[in-house]
């Protein structure tokens, strides 16, 4: 197969609850208190992406327990089965 940037994969999304999943995390909202506030009141205690990121807000305010905490989310969705593989597939 000719590569032209764009090549199949194995692809973690997540198993339902798309509504809580995603989190834009634009230039704009990224250093705004009350973007992360309003998104965690929405998010509530649902899987999301919002617990597998560092906003930029948030990169001097215990860091390191952020970053474990995130790695200990992120093994723990797929324990839990959270997430779904989708292999060899292509998400435009």
């Amino acid at each position: 197969m000719k590569n032209h940037g764009f090549m199949p994969a194995d692809i973690l999304l997540p198993r339902d609850g798309f509504e809580k999943w995603a989190v834009i995390a634009c230039d704009q909202f990224t250093s705004e208190e009350k973007y992360w506030s309003e998104v965690e009141e929405t998010v509530g205690g649902a899987p999301s992406a919002l617990r597998i990121i560092l906003p930029e807000i948030y990169l001097d305010d215990n860091r390191e327990k952020r970053i474990a905490d995130i790695n200990a989310t992120m093994r723990k969705y797929l324990d839990d089965g959270v997430l779904e593989e989708h292999k060899n597939t292509m998400i435009y």
